[in-house]
This record gives C-alpha cells, sequence and structure tokens, in this order.
C-alpha cells in the first residue's frame, strides 16, 4: 500500500512541475501570426528595401498588480510612419473587464469595444489603422498597426487600451504600456518589398 502511495505522490509532483513548465513556456510563447510584419497598406505600397527599428519592451505589461495587457515585437517604420506592436491578454483580463464595467457576461476577445490608440510624450494620440487576431488556448493576441506617425520624432510611445465608449483626450485608459522609448536601445531591421 505504501509503495501504491509513493508511486502516486511522485506522479503527482511531476504532474505538478510538468504543468508548472507548460504553463511558463505559454507565457512566453507569441504565434507568428502576431509577431511578424503585418502586410499593411502603407507597406503593400511601399517597394524596394525600406529601414525599421525594433526595441525590446522595458516593461512588457501595464500593470504589476494585474497585468491585464502585455506587448512585444515593436516595429517602427519611420520612412512610411508606421508603428506595429504586437498585443496579448488572458481570459481572465475578460472576465475582469466584465466585473469592472459591470457586464452580465465577458466579452470576447475581438469584442469591437475594444479601442487602442498610440500616444506620444507630447500627448499626441494615434488611432488604429489595421491589424489582426488570432486566439491560442487562454490568450487572445493582436498584431495592431498605427500609421501617421515616425517614432524617431518621439521621446515615449504608450499603448493605450480602451473598453466601451471612451475619449483617450480625456479618459483613463483601462491599460498602458509604454512601448517605446528613446534612450533605450534599438536593433535596426531592414524590410526587402518587392
Amino acid at each position: 500500500m505504501q509503495k501504491i502511495l509513493k508511486i502516486v505522490v511522485v506522479c503527482g509532483i511531476f504532474l505538478v512541475c510538468g504543468m508548472l513548465i507548460a504553463r511558463i513556456a505559454l507565457a512566453s510563447w507569441w504565434p507568428a501570426e502576431v509577431k511578424e510584419v503585418y502586410n499593411s497598406a502603407a507597406l503593400r505600397t511601399a517597394s524596394g528595401t525600406l529601414s525599421g527599428f525594433t526595441q525590446k519592451p522595458i516593461t512588457p505589461y501595464d500593470n504589476k498588480d494585474k497585468g491585464h495587457f502585455f506587448f512585444n515585437h515593436f516595429l517602427a517604420i519611420p520612412e512610411i510612419k508606421e508603428v506595429q506592436v504586437a498585443l496579448r491578454y488572458n481570459d481572465s483580463t475578460l472576465q475582469d473587464i466584465a466585473a469592472d464595467f459591470g457586464l452580465a457576461l465577458s466579452p470576447e476577445g475581438t469584442d469591437e469595444r475594444f479601442c487602442f490608440y498610440l500616444r506620444d510624450d507630447a500627448g499626441t494620440v494615434y488611432t488604429l489603422t489595421e491589424g489582426s487576431y488570432f486566439h491560442k488556448l487562454i490568450y487572445s493576441y493582436r498584431r495592431l498597426v498605427f500609421d501617421g506617425i515616425d517614432a524617431t520624432q518621439c521621446n515615449y510611445l504608450y499603448l493605450d487600451v480602451y473598453f466601451g465608449d471612451a475619449d483617450p483626450s480625456c479618459d483613463m485608459p483601462y491599460g498602458s504600456m509604454l512601448i517605446y522609448a528613446a534612450e533605450a536601445p534599438t536593433d535596426s531591421v531592414e524590410l526587402s518589398l518587392p
């Protein structure tokens, strides 16, 4: 009987450890659909080689206590005045939104009430131009594209996430992340276009 109990305990420990490792791996995994450069309208009309730059996240999430939104894979293409970024949020964030906004049901990850804006250090707000959506297991992923912004002319860029009717000029975002800081190191990227 003790031998069976030992086997059950050891199997339980391995199962818990395996689940923790899988959860950690999933937390750092981003699907190709949002990691890769989004083929935006501005990129489709450009040709030749464009120069851009990336920057690793300084703080990859919006709030150290809740951490509703996470970003990665920032890309700025100054020649066409475009910024792209990948955003991820957990299904539990949707439950928090339902509770915070007094909704009877949790919204879907694709809910049209989500609004995304870029804001620079001068207070200029840039609206979302286009993007994509992808869901895997417990995460919603988005590739967000903002046009009309030359990141080389900014000291800081923030990605602000709103839910519901909100005015970015006066309302507080539900989540906000510093996605670019001019003083942090960047890596150059060359984009070859047809």
